[in-house]
């Protein structure tokens, strides 16, 4: 990896800028652009390639919903619908050797290694895979004590340094992970014990509102979240 730092990869683009991603997106729609329907669908499929792809190796069933999929999937069995490109898993770090040796088999499967983020000392903590216009978070969580952690990446656009990307340390009370039933689309993951509580500690009573309510709140992780512990400078590059 590179040790040059590049520029903020997420920072906001200009007005002019977005205004011709607008126009883009309308000519020419990516395969995660279409209807909401299609990308259901599409999220469906890719999951259920994943999951048979996976059981070819030793990470079959071994990892667990985290994020917006695990809530979606605690609300109503399924992925939210403004949240149909993205499906974040989470894995145990003792698992770490075995999924890297399950990585080039996903890659040789049609998954598409993107990103390797390490934290600020070295550390691969995230891989970010992609197939059919759907991203794959493979997030590494950690044991400390009682507690499950994993680092994420975003940019703090709030501080007098910001824009600054910044490692942010999530963590939660552990718990052991068990089989989703029912299966999400016909394929069966690992979630928390108690995943309302879990996901309590992550997005407090947020996560439980109504959908109108739910769907139109703005929510900053780094901001927003409860279990956030650790908010550093990111050292490290994309």
């Amino acid at each position: 990896m590179s040790t040059a730092k590049r520029p903020i990869a997420l920072a906001r683009p200009s007005a002019g800028q977005r205004a011709g991603y607008f126009v883009m997106r309308k000519l020419f729609p990516p395969k995660a652009a279409h209807s909401r329907p299609v990308r259901a669908l599409m999220l469906r499929r890719v999951l259920r390639q994943l999951a048979a792809t996976l059981d070819e190796t030793q990470m079959a069933c071994r990892l667990w919903l985290m994020g917006g999929i695990a809530i979606g999937y605690a609300r109503n069995g399924r992925a939210l619908d403004n949240d149909l490109t993205d499906v974040d898993l989470g894995y145990a770090d003792a698992d770490h050797e075995a999924m890297m040796c399950a990585l080039p088999h996903l890659v040789a499967n049609g998954f598409a290694l993107v990103h390797r983020l390490e934290d600020s000392a070295g550390t691969l903590t995230e891989m970010r895979l992609r197939r059919d216009g759907v991203w794959i978070d493979l997030v590494r969580c950690f044991r400390r004590d009682d507690k499950e952690y994993w680092i994420t990446y975003a940019v703090d656009r709030r501080s007098p340094l910001a824009p600054r990307e910044v490692e942010v340390e999530t963590a939660v009370r552990f718990q052991d992970k068990i089989p989703t039933v029912p299966p999400l689309y016909g394929t069966t993951w690992l979630c928390a014990a108690d995943l309302p509580s879990y996901l309590d500690e992550q997005y407090a009573e947020k996560w439980r509102a109504p959908d109108r309510v739910f769907y139109a709140a703005q929510w900053d992780h780094v901001r927003d979240s409860p279990g956030v512990v650790r908010v550093e400078p990111w050292e490290a590059t994309w």
